[in-house]
Formats: structure tokens, C-alpha cells, sequence
């Protein structure tokens, strides 16, 4: 972590049009962009891959039927063009596999799961079975083991969640959903991630934001987590650390994005508020010790940014 400045990147190549609610997914030195929101407020299909290492874009939207004709890793069915999705998840597997699940089509939520082969360069579509939830938009999933994703929350209120269910696990192998067992907050556009905390060893499901209030709940515990890469070692985070200033912790956001620094580091960046005005958007940002629970922000004048050790 180092005190760099804020600013805009551009490549060689078909660049993505300006789109919210997308997904950004890092596969080793690959950016993979995909669907969103345009100005018009329509549902875009684009998928856009920026490899960090030559500073170009590349556009993956649609795939030639020549590709490869190998079976899918999670078996479904071919694709050849991208789905239109926006306020869908997105989780990386196996440093190879991104995992499209739920979203809006223009048309409805969508329980769909989608995965895209960064090797191969082929879709394929889930065939799910089992407790199928409703439709789900602003969600979260977050994997929890090898092959298995848990999904909370949903845009819709409480009575939709009551009805429908507010937790769910999915298998990516066996495409089957399974109601999750425990008891989960009415939210919409918060984060969720799995971190180390004061309760021991265990890691736990960190869930912060998508209802007004600021306070966040401790979700589970599972004794390990799937292999990702860390951004920071707890050696690397102190110094840097030192020199933000400790603060209380936000008010209540939507929409905000939120980065595992390392097991019990996360970094929280922008959102929208309830403050109650029209243009509510924020770029504040904040690191949480999950630990001692302990927030920090920048100091006067001071920014920071999580450089990738690629």
C-alpha cells in the first residue's frame, strides 16, 4: 500500500461503454468487466477483459462457434453471446472461472447462474435445481469452500425476503440451491466477506450495509477459506496503517465496494448514503481491523490505494 494518487487508466482497445452495476473480476494480471447499467438505464451484456501487463482492452461479448467444443468444467449448456445482467455477482474459481449468479435482465430478477471460461473463451449456463430462490439483484455471493457459494439478501424489502427466503448455499458442481439455515438481515447492496475476527480462529461472513443504520451482523464459521490471493500482509498493512486516523464507523451505505486487504483487513470504498439528498454518492474510503474492530480513513490531504502485487 502506497500513497498514490487517484487516476484514470486507459489502454489500447475496445475500451467498455460507462456502465453501473457491473461486476470486475481479477483472474492473475486480467481485469474482466461485464454487464452494468448504460446512461439509459439499459441492461448490457458487454464483457470487457484489460490485461494489466500490456495496458489493453479486449471485447469477449460474443463467442465464434468455432471455439473450443470441450465440455464446461460445471457441465450446463453452451452459450455463444454474453447474457444481459446488471446488479448480478461475480466469484473467480480456480484462478480460470468466473461465476455469473443472479441479476436483472431488463425484465425480471434472475435466479440464473452463468460461468465464463477466461481459458477456453466459452460460456456455458448452469441448469439449477433444488430450492431455486426468486429472483435476486443486489445480492451477495460469496464463496465458502472449493465449489460452494453463499447468497445473501436481495433487492425487495423485508416481506419479499420473508417469503422467499434470505440465505441460500449453491453448489456450482451440482447446480443444486439449498435454503441456508440461519437468520440473516433484510439488506440490499452490501458486501459480504469472509474474515478472521475477535471471535477466534474461525472465519466468519462480514456483512455491512444495504439498510440504513450502520450496524453490520457476524454470519456462520467456517475453519478455512478458499485459496485467494492477498492483497497485504498483516507485516505490509501496519505501517501504512499508522499514518490513517482511527474514526467511528460510517453511516449506513448502499453500493459500496469492499476489498479483503488480508484475513482480517477489508477496505471499503464509495457507495451511495441515506443522507436524505438527492445526489447521495460517496468516495469516501475506510480500512476495518474485523479484530478489534477498529475503523480507520485517511488523514488530511492524504490518499491512499491498494496497488495488486501481481
Amino acid at each position: 500500500m502506497t500513497n498514490f494518487d487517484f487516476k484514470a487508466v486507459s489502454g489500447n482497445g475496445p475500451s467498455p461503454p460507462k456502465v453501473a452495476f457491473h461486476t470486475c473480476s481479477v483472474v492473475q494480471y486480467k481485469l474482466y468487466i461485464f454487464g452494468g447499467l448504460d446512461d439509459k438505464k439499459c441492461v448490457q451484456n458487454g464483457l470487457f477483459c484489460f490485461d494489466t501487463s500490456c495496458n489493453e482492452w479486449t471485447e469477449l461479448t460474443r463467442v465464434e462457434s468455432e471455439a473450443s467444443s470441450k465440455a464446461g468444467r460445471f457441465g450446463g449448456f453452451r452459450i455463444y453471446e454474453a447474457p444481459k445482467l446488471s446488479h448480478h455477482t461475480a466469484n473467480v474459481i480456480d484462478e480460470r472461472l468466473i461465476i455469473f449468479l443472479g441479476g436483472w435482465t431488463g425484465h425480471k430478477r434472475s435466479s440464473d447462474v452463468y460461468y465464463y471460461d477466461t481459458t477456453e473463451n466459452t460460456w456455458f449456463q448452469i441448469q439449477t435445481r433444488g430450492e431455486i430462490p426468486a429472483g435476486l439483484s443486489s445480492h451477495t455471493s460469496t464463496l465458502v469452500s472449493e465449489s460452494e457459494l453463499l447468497i445473501i439478501g436481495r433487492e425487495g424489502g423485508v416481506r419479499t425476503q420473508r417469503r422467499s427466503g434470505d440465505a441460500f448455499h449453491f453448489n456450482v458442481r451440482t447446480g443444486v440451491y439449498k435454503e441456508a439455515q440461519m437468520h440473516v438481515s433484510s439488506r440490499s447492496g452490501h458486501t459480504a466477506n469472509l474474515v478472521k475476527t475477535h471471535l477466534g480462529k474461525s472465519y466468519v461472513l462480514f456483512v455491512q450495509g444495504g439498510r440504513k443504520g450502520d450496524n453490520h451482523q457476524l454470519i456462520g464459521r467456517w475453519n478455512k477459506k478458499p485459496e485467494q490471493g492477498t492483497v497485504l500482509g498483516n507485516d505490509k498493512i501496519a505501517d501504512p496503517l499508522s499514518k490513517w486516523v482511527a474514526c467511528d464507523k460510517p453511516t449506513g451505505r448502499q453500493h459500496c465496494v469492499s476489498v479483503e486487504l488480508n484475513d482480517r483487513h477489508l477496505l471499503f470504498f464509495g457507495g451511495e448514503t441515506w443522507s436524505g439528498v438527492r445526489n447521495n454518492v460517496t468516495n469516501e474510503v475506510y480500512i476495518l481491523d474485523c479484530c478489534k474492530m477498529k475503523w480507520h480513513r485517511p488523514g488530511e490531504n492524504v490518499w491512499y490505494i491498494v496497488m495488486l502485487k501481481m
